[in-house]
């Protein structure tokens, strides 16, 4: 019995596009009503972007992890789209040289951070997950407020408890991620 090729290649081209949809809906959170840069005086750059999207691509994957192999497939598409997104802004910025190396580097980056917010999320304490975004949003700053550190862990708190439960149909499609505490 023969089987429609077309059909796999639709399903898999359904699912990079539910990635990208998905990865663009945490992309977007740096820039959201300047939230990030505005509230927790963030620089406008590359590094605070990607560690910011880094978080967000974190807590939407923390959730398709729950949902067996077609969720963590899924978490693979997201994360090559973001690898993609990382070129295109390398190359748009000008960068030519050392481009591999910039983009190992952030490869590198990526994966500490999501081990140090797995370790805050799954050794359950606020401490844990505080040191985290200090070490990785705010890039370890001394001026950064214990209430910005609250604020921030209330945030992700507040992301997670919004993810869970959602079934991969809805993080298919664009989800809309809530505003910061105002605290």
């Amino acid at each position: 019995m023969l089987t429609n090729p077309f059909g796999s290649i639709k399903l898999k081209m359904n699912k990079i596009d539910h990635a990208r949809y998905a990865y663009e809906s945490c992309s977007l959170q740096f820039y959201e009503n300047n939230q990030f840069m505005e509230k927790f005086n963030l620089p406008d750059n590359l590094q605070s972007w990607f560690n910011v999207t880094v978080l967000h691509v974190w807590m939407y994957s923390a959730q398709l992890k729950t949902l067996g192999p077609e969720g963590k497939e899924m978490c693979q598409e997201l994360f090559a789209t973001l690898l993609l997104d990382i070129e295109i802004r390398l190359s748009k910025a000008g960068v030519r040289t050392n481009l591999d190396r910039i983009t190992s580097d952030l490869i590198s980056t990526y994966y500490g951070q999501i081990l140090a917010y797995d370790e805050g999320l799954a050794l359950g304490g606020d401490a844990i997950l505080a040191s985290a975004l200090w070490r990785n949003v705010f890039q370890a700053a001394d001026d950064v407020s214990a209430q910005d550190l609250k604020k921030m862990v209330e945030y992700v708190r507040i992301q997670l408890q919004h993810l869970d439960g959602k079934q991969l149909v809805e993080l298919g499609k664009t989800i809309k991620f809530l505003d910061l505490p105002d605290l």
